[in-house]
């Protein structure tokens, strides 16, 4: 009874495996099928799949997104690696997957296309909404009538990128329109670390070193120089950056608004420090300093020191600020606080403007 029932096992295995093999599907396969749809029947990709043309081809669309290659701010461009998954029910493609083989798939290629905007408003902290548009060309949407698939945008895979992150992924289709189109958007978000250290911290550090020309004596020297120099650096590095956004009238960047007011403190910053290089080589005999600036740097002076004083009687004193030294000295001290705080306060204004989207 063993030998009979393992007898049975063997034939049953044989039978199977000829069966399948019978059924999978070759090179001849494939080649006899092609011939059959696209010589034997006459395929034509130019005419829509439905054996009643007025009846619109519904076409499920996915966009499967596996990286972002680049985001050119210069030319407003994003380049991204993707796949579509494109599903429609073609009524002339219909064969027997038994005479083939059991062949039930096949596949061919379909071109589509796809554009892109950049909005570099808030750089460095932006967020980019990237509109990926796929048309249906030579068709409208009454003959062919694109819809996204259950998944819309498949992000499984994707490969993380140095610079971005995608944050949101939706779909649209284009009622509107004429035209058989769906619409997906990719918002992805920059990350600033790179920028804030390459870019943004030097600038800073420059307007700082900048500021810091009210530190130098005038008997040094080295001030009038000192400040042409730092204002060099700072034009070269401030051209550098701007090359790498768009000529854009439209919108202008934040960030450039912002890099514009610290330019136009460094300007500000060298032509007081050039005047005062000029001042301190004055002789009081032969210039003598003006009764406004007198009293102006007095008063300065007053309200800073008024609750160091101890005299009690009324007594006229003789001012400081007689010599053209001593109101040099006290000047750089007044430029080097203010200039300090439209600084500090342009830089908050800018981190707040763009963090706050």
């Amino acid at each position: 009874m063993f030998l009979k029932y393992l007898r049975r096992c063997m034939l049953l295995t044989i039978l199977s495996a000829k069966i399948h093999h019978g059924l999978c599907a070759d090179r001849n396969d494939a080649k006899n099928l092609r011939t059959k749809l696209f010589v034997t029947d006459g395929y034509d990709k130019r005419i829509r799949p439905s054996n009643n043309q007025s009846d619109p081809i519904v076409e499920y669309v996915n966009l499967y997104l596996l990286s972002i290659n680049e985001l050119s701010e210069t030319t407003e461009t994003l380049k991204t690696t993707g796949y579509l998954w494109l599903l429609w029910h073609d009524e002339f493609l219909q064969w027997t997957p038994e005479d083939y083989g059991g062949l039930k798939y096949y596949h061919w290629p379909q071109v589509f296309h796809s554009t892109c905007a950049i909005d570099i408003t808030y750089f460095p902290f932006d967020v980019q909404e990237c509109k990926l548009e796929f048309v249906a060309w030579s068709y409208t949407k009454n003959e062919v009538t694109m819809i996204s698939g259950e998944k819309g945008i498949v992000i499984e895979g994707f490969e993380t990128n140095s610079e971005w992150d995608v944050i949101d992924t939706n779909y649209t289709v284009d009622w509107d329109s004429g035209e058989a189109s769906v619409i997906f958007s990719v918002k992805i978000k920059r990350k600033p670390l790179y920028v804030l250290l390459s870019v943004i911290m030097p600038i800073i550090m420059l307007s700082i070193l900048n500021i810091s020309v009210f530190v130098l004596p005038c008997d040094s020297g080295e001030k009038a120089s000192y400040s042409i120099t730092v204002f060099l650096a700072f034009a070269v590095f401030l051209s550098i950056i701007s090359a790498t956004f768009p000529e854009n009238s439209e919108a202008i960047a934040l960030f450039s608004i912002y890099l514009i007011v610290l330019t136009l403190q460094s300007t500000v910053i060298t032509l007081i420090a050039l005047v005062l290089a000029r001042c301190a080589s004055f002789d009081a005999d032969d210039t003598p300093v003006p009764r406004w600036l007198r009293c102006l740097l007095t008063a300065v002076s007053c309200q800073c020191c008024c609750r160091r004083r101890t005299r009690k009687n009324q007594e006229s004193v003789i001012s400081p600020y007689n010599t053209w030294k001593n109101v040099v000295n006290k000047l750089d001290i007044v430029f080097f606080v203010f200039f300090t705080l439209v600084l500090v306060v342009s830089t908050l204004v800018f981190f707040t403007a763009t963090r706050s989207i």
